[in-house]
């Protein structure tokens, strides 16, 4: 009996850790993404009429309740499908892809065509890819598997050269393809003082875990979209740590710890903004 007993005890605290371990991973990825307040308030929201229903006897909204919480699975799924499908795109390609070695030089060539852009306030738009393909988008743009050379990267998007309003999109330390067009995604409050540069960099952020750079051509400032956030007003070594860490990891959880470390060294996005264009008066007195 007491072998009994301490079997079943061992087996419940197993069941116990099994369901643990991906629950609180599942929660912690939850609460990086865009659904997690949607998801929040509906749980709130039934929670607190099923429990007015049983205290007041409210047996007919009771019985609604109870099987409108059995669709609350499928809701979720609905709610979170991009970081879903991200997750899932991440998971295959990881499975199928060979470790890379921190990529130094490609981080040193990114940084001096950024540089060099943002400096002289041309606009642009650079995509990293990591663990989700972006082969999808490099439909529209032109294929040309070159080497990332500072001056070649930068002269793709100087003005009045044929694919300077497109994106670029990065591989393995090669140009894969240039002019792209990447989703803007869904127009937020906050999104609405972005041009469509930072806009469409969220939205392939929010569709794939690529990072994605961007310089404004009115301000000259530099920002990066990674998750459907955006992170603005970087310094050039700032953006030289995000891009290490996120070319030379593949895990989601590093690269938005090391965003998160450049955010909080950045200022808030109404002071950026302010001294944006404070810069520009200035530019355009000179």
């Amino acid at each position: 009996m007491d072998l009994t007993i301490y079997r079943t005890y061992v087996l419940g605290v197993i069941q116990i850790v099994v369901l643990a371990f991906p629950l609180y991973y599942l929660l912690k990825f939850l609460r990086r993404t865009k659904g997690y307040r949607i998801l929040l308030g509906i749980c709130i929201v039934l929670v607190g009429v099923s429990i007015a229903a049983r205290e007041l006897a409210l047996d007919e909204i009771g019985w609604l309740l109870d099987h409108v919480a059995a669709f609350l699975p499928l809701a979720m799924v609905i709610i979170f499908q991009p970081e879903l499908r991200r997750v899932f795109a991440e998971i295959g390609s990881r499975a199928a892809a060979k470790p890379q070695k921190p990529q130094a030089d490609l981080v040193a060539e990114i940084k001096k065509a950024v540089d060099l852009l943002a400096s002289q306030r041309i606009g642009a738009l650079i995509a990293i890819e990591r663990g989700v393909s972006l082969d999808h988008y490099t439909r529209v743009g032109r294929q040309l598997n070159a080497p990332v050379v500072s001056e070649l990267l930068a002269t793709l998007f100087y003005p009045h050269t044929p694919m300077h309003d497109g994106g670029v999109i990065i591989r393995d330390g090669v140009i894969l393809s240039a002019g792209c067009v990447f989703p803007i995604g869904a127009l937020a409050e906050r999104r609405k003082a972005f041009g469509t540069r930072h806009r469409a960099a969220i939205g392939l952020s929010e569709e794939t875990d690529a990072i994605v750079v961007v310089v404004s051509e009115e301000t000259g400032l530099i920002s990066v979209a990674y998750g459907g956030e955006i992170v603005r007003g970087l310094d050039i070594d700032s953006l030289g740590r995000i891009l290490a860490s996120g070319i030379s990891s593949r895990d989601e959880s590093t690269t938005a710890e090391s965003i998160d470390s450049v955010r909080e060294a950045t200022p808030a996005l109404d002071k950026v903004d302010q001294v944006a264009a404070a810069i520009a008066r200035i530019k355009e007195e000179a």
